[in-house]
């Protein structure tokens, strides 16, 4: 996603400079908080069952290391967004500037938490220095560029994924713990799309983009390209997006 949103982002800034970025920016933070929920609500849903199945109950702890290292890396994938639009606005110092810190961020919590709460510790470090990258970065960036933060989409997208998160981490439990994993997974899948759905979390440029990926799958894509201009027809109708 990130070679297709740099481009277009330069290129924005290239025919109408700022402006141009704040029409883009909030639509791109949308689309990468949409897909992080993506990963995060899968990996508190899937990942520990998928570890303790491949690898026994031994690697319990470090599966639920793995889960929260999902967990962080999908709630911090906005961030690539306004690292697109700092590279985009000739902001490399500030992306420069940024790293050092973090780094020194990373170290002193790695010193502090690691020797006294190992790898909880560990992961601990990790989330504080993503979210001090999350906070310089989008300080950074508006310094640059004045844009508009989709906090409503961005919540009702946060809500939506923890309805699927309910739905998964219920489907896990009733089934064989074989495949609960498997079947939590898609029952947070279709839970999440659903929500979003019903939240009117979508905007008419969405069923385009989802329809025009649709056309190219064949008979299944074809199938959900019918869905989704019928659930367009109805957001239409009833004022959505």
């Amino acid at each position: 996603m990130a070679t297709v949103l740099l481009p277009i982002m330069a290129r924005a800034y290239g025919q109408s400079g700022k402006a141009g970025l704040q029409r883009i920016v909030p639509e791109s933070l949308r689309y990468y908080w949409f897909l992080g929920l993506t990963v995060a609500g899968i990996g508190v849903v899937a990942s520990e069952g998928a570890v303790v199945v491949l690898y026994g109950q031994d690697f319990a702890d470090a599966a639920r290391a793995g889960m929260w290292m999902l967990v962080i890396a999908g709630l911090s994938t906005w961030q690539a967004a306004l690292n697109a639009l700092q590279i985009s606005a000739d902001q490399q110092a500030a992306r420069v500037k940024v790293t050092v810190w973090s780094l020194a961020v990373n170290l002193a919590a790695g010193l502090a938490l690691i020797p006294r709460f190992g790898l909880d510790g560990a992961v601990a470090s990790i989330a504080l220095t993503r979210a001090f990258v999350a906070v310089a970065s989008w300080w950074y960036a508006r310094r640059a560029v004045s844009f508009r933060m989709p906090i409503d989409a961005m919540a009702r997208l946060a809500l939506a994924c923890a309805l699927g998160i309910v739905a998964g981490q219920f489907a896990g439990r009733i089934a064989a713990p074989a495949v609960g994993f498997v079947l939590a997974a898609v029952a947070f899948i279709v839970v999440y799309a659903a929500a979003t759905v019903m939240m009117r979390c979508w905007t008419p440029k969405d069923f385009d983009l989802s329809s025009s990926i649709a056309t190219k799958l064949g008979r299944a894509g074809a199938r959900m390209d019918v869905a989704l201009h019928y659930l367009r027809a109805r957001y239409a109708a009833k004022g959505g997006g």
